[in-house]
């Protein structure tokens, strides 16, 4: 099952046995066939594949898999087109039985399935005509990647000459800051803290609910501040840990872990406690904060 991709009708022929091997306890086939996972939660994703170059002309699969086996009528990949619809997935799934985590589409409820049956050379043409679409949305999807990349690129070029003076003075000389500009030390203007980890051990307790909602690292993703899944602390905890409570308007930096660099700003008035993993940077009031946090994206 696991060889068979979701609605790509690509199959991966990387394991071989003897024949002797599967000849019970798997299900034959042979090019051509199209194999249609029976088990939820496959037969929703849309492992539905047609088969074809095997050695030998001949495979074994999974037992969870229903074997169709085309007459002259049909084309397979006509078939395979029909089978992998939403629409087509959506009804079988209402017609599984079984318990529930081993549910199946029965083999009666397929035999029985209406399928509108044109000519063979309108089913070619149809095939045809759906490759030809498919293969233009993938050139799709390839070119949106590409110019997504791109953007990333233009997005980092837009910062760093934000922060050059290069956005809003034309008369700038590289390697030096504009007139009027300095650099400065972030500390110096701001009160940056983080959780130590023997705080975190010795004072903090999670609960499912609570006083006080804690940021962690997943509260800070590449869009910024975003509220989910949070867990809580009582007040108590945050009154003893008073430079981890968050008032609302600081900014937010992940400083270790898969979101390293990850930056936000807490909208104003909202009180949260400062989990690990994430520091504190509350700026002076003559400090505009989105400018920092454009600047630590960068």
């Amino acid at each position: 099952m696991k060889l068979v991709e979701e609605e790509t009708n690509k199959i991966h022929l990387s394991e071989f046995k003897k024949i002797s091997e599967v000849r019970k306890g798997f299900t034959p086939m042979t090019d051509g066939d199209v194999i249609f996972a029976k088990i939820t939660p496959c037969m929703e994703n849309g492992k539905i594949a047609v088969v074809h170059s095997l050695k030998n002309k001949i495979g074994f699969g999974s037992t969870e898999f229903h074997i169709f086996r085309c007459s002259n009528a049909i084309t397979n990949y006509y078939l395979f087109y029909f089978l992998i619809q939403s629409r087509t997935r959506h009804n079988a799934q209402q017609n599984m039985t079984g318990a529930v985590g081993q549910r199946r589409v029965p083999k009666k409820y397929l035999e029985e399935l209406k399928i509108p049956l044109p000519p063979l050379p309108e089913q070619h043409r149809i095939v045809a005509k759906i490759e030809e679409l498919f293969s233009s949305l993938d050139k799709g999807i390839e070119n949106l990647k590409t110019a997504q990349q791109q953007l990333k690129v233009y997005r980092q070029a837009v910062l760093k000459w934000a922060f050059e003076g290069k956005l809003t003075n034309k008369n700038v000389v590289d390697g030096e800051l504009p007139k009027g500009w300095k650099w400065v030390r972030l500390g110096d203007h701001a009160f940056v803290t983080k959780l130590a980890g023997f705080e975190f051990s010795k004072y903090v307790k999670y609960k499912n609910e609570g006083d006080v909602p804690v940021i962690r690292a997943q509260n800070v993703t590449k869009e910024g501040f975003i509220r989910k899944k949070f867990l809580y602390v009582d007040r108590e905890v945050m009154e003893k840990l008073p430079r981890s409570r968050v008032y609302g308007g600081e900014m937010l930096m992940v400083f270790v872990g898969a979101g390293l660099g990850n930056v936000g700003i807490v909208p104003k008035k909202e009180e949260y406690f400062l989990g690990p993993n994430v520091a504190k940077i509350a700026l002076e009031d003559n400090f505009f904060n989105k400018y920092i946090f454009h600047f630590l994206s960068s």
